[in-house]
């Protein structure tokens, strides 16, 4: 199976980076289905529930128009937010539904899983990018038979994973615990392009959900310094997300003329959604300037919608390593991208690179590398090696600022994977034949009977001898009588007589 885990994987990744040109000519709307686990072991995984918030941030977040949906699973699998179009009545439905969130199920039935969240498999669009984000803290289990769970895990990566893939969908999973079997997660999300992800605890849960958010349905984002941040004319409106500390209280929003917004306290145009773990605060219309956000603890972004955005060429989430690849970049004004050589030369882009290892690189460009088509070509010949790398992308335009995140693995064209432990290095094809066994068993006893006739025939024979040398009513000497040698035969030579015997 290592083989063929190697060449999925080096399909796959070629696979992405063809596809990249492709899915760019025409932007399509995230379709997001989230896949939560519910077994049993989760109550050692996420005693305090942390899956509900995150699930709650996603809600949250999910652009308009987006389409979505929520499936829990164990041992069975339940549907608890229908898929749909997001909007509010959606969000509504899926805020009820965080208290599904429980753990009930005996066993991790991903494959179903899988199946019910693509139930249209056949009749995807291409008006969507349909996403799967998968959250466990196990290993494939549909039942009680270790053989059985290991095929089923072998049957997703070869059959079901590759389909998917062919079929556009793309799986990113999450490890919960130490117990998940992570060989096996990393090559699903790697053979459908995907990106897998460690949550070392609970409380890292959010992060990573946004993290695979980012990539599902990616979001335009305006840079924060110091919890201040520039809004220019061109953003409809605005979305500051929050983790503030737990005992943090009095958070407020600054805008440009010093008027604080609170919680209890927000004008028209604004919505302050609070949650125990994080706050959501969204202004429409904003006005412009400088905003502040005053808040102990860890602002983690600000997404803007704006008829002044960044077009984006999509790198894969998963591509091999030995290559330089290059993206593009536009500045689009109303679905125009800008091509006017006053206005580009205005601009100032600069990209941060950040491997796992923590290595860095800055790039930096101005409007005169623009082309006259108004595209920026950035090269990135870091990434020819393996590791997980972020890329941070800040457009300055003097009035505006836009900023965008980008993570990607780089994998080994052909990677030494090992067998997922759910996985064995080689199923067998064939069990032993059932008549085998007791087959094996009968000859052994014929075997054993035929030795005990011929032994027993030997037997009489030699009894047949006998009975002729001394006839048929003659008696057989006593072993008390004492016989006189003949003339000519000692003692030796009768004791030699009676071993021939």
């Amino acid at each position: 199976m290592k083989w063929i885990g190697k060449t999925l994987l080096l399909t796959c990744a070629m696979w992405s980076l063809l596809q990249v040109s492709a899915s760019n000519a025409e932007e399509r709307l995230p379709d997001v289905r989230l896949l939560i686990d519910v077994s049993g072991s989760m109550r050692q995984s996420d005693p305090q529930n942390l899956r509900a918030p995150a699930l709650d941030l996603m809600v949250q977040l999910l652009p308009e128009g987006s389409r979505a949906g929520v499936w829990v699973f164990g041992q069975w699998v339940n549907m608890v937010v229908d898929h749909g179009e997001v909007n509010e009545q959606w969000r509504e439905q899926a805020l009820l539904a965080v208290d599904e969130i429980s753990n009930f199920g005996l066993l991790t039935n991903i494959p179903d899983a899988l199946e019910m969240a693509t139930f249209d498999i056949e009749r995807l669009g291409h008006r969507y990018h349909t996403s799967i984000i998968l959250l466990t803290d196990g290993k494939v289990e549909v039942s009680g038979d270790t053989v059985d769970n290991r095929r089923a895990a072998s049957d997703l990566l070869l059959k079901v994973a590759p389909e998917l893939r062919d079929r556009g969908v793309t799986v990113h999973t999450i490890a919960l615990s130490d117990e998940a079997d992570w060989e096996f997660l990393r090559s699903l999300a790697q053979v459908t392009g995907g990106l897998a992800e460690r949550a070392e605890s609970p409380e890292r849960l959010s992060a990573v959900f946004l993290q695979a958010l980012d990539i599902a349905a990616p979001t335009e984002q305006v840079p924060l310094l110091g919890g201040e941040f520039l809004v220019d004319d061109s953003v409809e409106e605005f979305t500051v997300l929050v983790f503030p500390d737990a005992d943090t209280e009095g958070i407020s929003l600054l805008d440009p003329a010093g008027n604080a917004l609170q919680r209890d306290d927000t004008p028209a145009g604004t919505n302050w959604y609070h949650h125990q773990r994080f706050e959501l605060i969204t202004v429409s219309d904003p006005q412009v300037g400088e905003w502040r956000i005053v808040a102990p603890g860890s602002i983690a972004r600000v997404n803007v919608i704006s008829h002044l955005s960044l077009e984006l060429d999509r790198l894969p989430t998963t591509m091999p390593s030995g290559h330089s690849p290059e993206f593009g970049m536009r500045l689009v004004d109303s679905s125009e991208v800008i091509t006017d050589p006053d206005l580009l030369e205005l601009l100032t882009v600069s990209v941060r690179i950040i491997r796992a290892d923590d290595q860095k690189w800055e790039l930096t460009l101005t409007g005169e590398d623009a082309d006259s088509s108004g595209e920026f070509r950035i090269q990135l010949p870091m990434l020819a090696e393996a590791g997980r790398y972020e890329l941070v992308l800040h457009v300055d335009g003097r009035s505006f600022q836009r900023e965008v995140s980008i993570v990607t693995d780089v994998v080994d064209p052909v990677p030494d994977v090992p067998s997922p432990a759910a996985v064995p290095a080689e199923l067998p094809k064939q069990g032993m034949p059932g008549w085998l066994l007791p087959a094996g068993v009968s000859l052994v006893l014929l075997l054993g009977l035929l030795a005990w006739v011929f032994r027993r025939r030997q037997q009489d024979e030699w009894q047949e001898d006998d009975d002729e040398d001394y006839g048929e009513d003659d008696d057989y000497p006593e072993d008390d009588i004492e016989l006189e040698p003949e003339d000519g035969f000692s003692s030796q030579d009768e004791d030699e007589d009676e071993d021939l015997r």
